[in-house]
């Protein structure tokens, strides 16, 4: 390492003062100079040392967590099994290797079409087919078939000598006539019911297609009090019901709110009042009626319906959420005056089980506008 040092240099003794501060001077550059040397016989690195693509050479093995790792001890350290010439050993082309120690690889299994490996407690890991009433092609295709041989079909539709209990009672030999859960029933697939109901529970989910068939009329009743209905039902020849007992309506009597004199609107903080999380419709119709005033003479009012998620905006806020239909203008003639109004629109692309909030944006020509005497109304569509 090259360490800089530079010295001024001595013209004559004349002058002692100046001597003596060039000596001074001089002896603590090189005092600085010999702290930033490297010291050989051992020393602490206070920076970053720049190699300049030269190598270090003759380092002992690692024998700490923190010490450099040289090229040869990497395979111990990461426990990689060699043989001669680089090579792993114990390995097999086209079979599963099995390890038989941390270091070591002396076994492989092969294995047929359709095989797996299972696991075993005592020893290594063995080759199995599947056998029984699953089997699986070397594409990995599985076929489920029933003890017979055939083939399954669509499961709620096939017949059974001694049908499986469902919802904790066992039906008749023959088509399932009555599927039906004393909890919960759940769908994600396709069923297909013959001259039969299926009845949910209150907490069900309904995402698949349920398909009445038969001559004989059937029912589907889903009552979807804390959960959402995302599913198809056909009924050629029966009754599909979805209960709107759970359904949302909402009439608020609304609390005045302060107006505003602005000339681009605010917003009018009835959101946390106005309020409706639809059950399983994704439109609402919603409505605000009341009175508009303002306190100059001759001045106009105008509303805007506005509805969203999240948070309501609180009274005299920046605009929020989306605007729904028309503004509807009242012209002030005279002192003391108020004009009627009514603001509406059916909203759609709604998320079930998500509350909106939903508030007008008032919006003042000149003076004072205000409303008051506020109805809310909201309901499912």
């Amino acid at each position: 390492m090259t360490i800089n040092v530079t010295l001024t240099d001595l013209v004559n003794l004349t002058n002692q003062t100046t001597a003596v501060t060039a000596i001074n001077n001089n002896s603590s550059a090189i005092e600085t100079g010999f702290d930033s040397a490297l010291n050989t016989a051992g020393d602490t690195m206070n920076g970053t040392l720049n190699m300049n693509s030269y190598r270090i050479t003759n380092l002992p093995a690692p024998g700490s967590g923190s010490d450099p790792v040289r090229l040869q001890d990497a395979p111990n350290l990461f426990n990689v099994p060699t043989g001669s010439g680089g090579t792993i050993s114990g390995l097999t082309a086209n079979q599963v290797t099995i390890a038989s120690g941390a270091t070591s690889i002396t076994s492989s299994v092969a294995l047929t079409d359709g095989q797996i490996l299972i696991g075993q407690a005592s020893g290594a890991p063995t080759a199995h087919g599947i056998s029984g009433d699953i089997s699986m092609t070397d594409q990995g295709a599985v076929t489920v078939s029933k003890t017979s041989g055939s083939s399954f079909g669509t499961f709620a539709t096939q017949n059974y000598a001694t049908p499986p209990a469902i919802g904790g009672t066992t039906p008749a030999a023959g088509n399932f006539t009555t599927l039906s859960a004393t909890g919960n029933a759940t769908i994600t697939g396709n069923a297909t019911i013959t001259n039969g109901s299926l009845t949910s529970g209150t907490a069900g989910s309904h995402q698949g297609t349920i398909i009445l068939e038969g001559s004989s009329s059937g029912s589907v009743t889903l009552q979807p009090a804390s959960s959402t209905p995302s599913g198809t039902v056909s009924v050629p020849s029966g009754t599909s019901t979805l209960l709107g007992t759970s359904g949302q309506t909402k009439t608020v009597a609304l609390t005045n709110p302060t107006g505003t004199t602005s000339t681009l609107g605010l917003m009018m903080g009835l959101g946390s009042s106005a309020t409706i999380t639809p059950t399983y419709s994704s439109r609402i119709m919603i409505q605000i009626t009341g009175y508009l005033s303002n306190s100059s003479s001759g001045a106009a009012c105008s509303v805007i319906l506005r509805y969203g998620t999240g948070s309501a905006p609180s009274n005299g806020g920046a605009l929020a959420g989306t605007a729904l239909g028309n503004t509807v203008v009242g012209q002030i003639t005279g002192a003391g005056w108020i004009a009627p109004f009514c603001v509406s629109g059916v909203v759609t692309s709604l998320t079930p089980g998500t509350a909106y909030w939903v508030d007008l944006q008032l919006i003042a020509s000149s003076g004072t506008a205000s409303c008051s005497g506020l109805t809310f109304i909201a309901f499912e569509i």
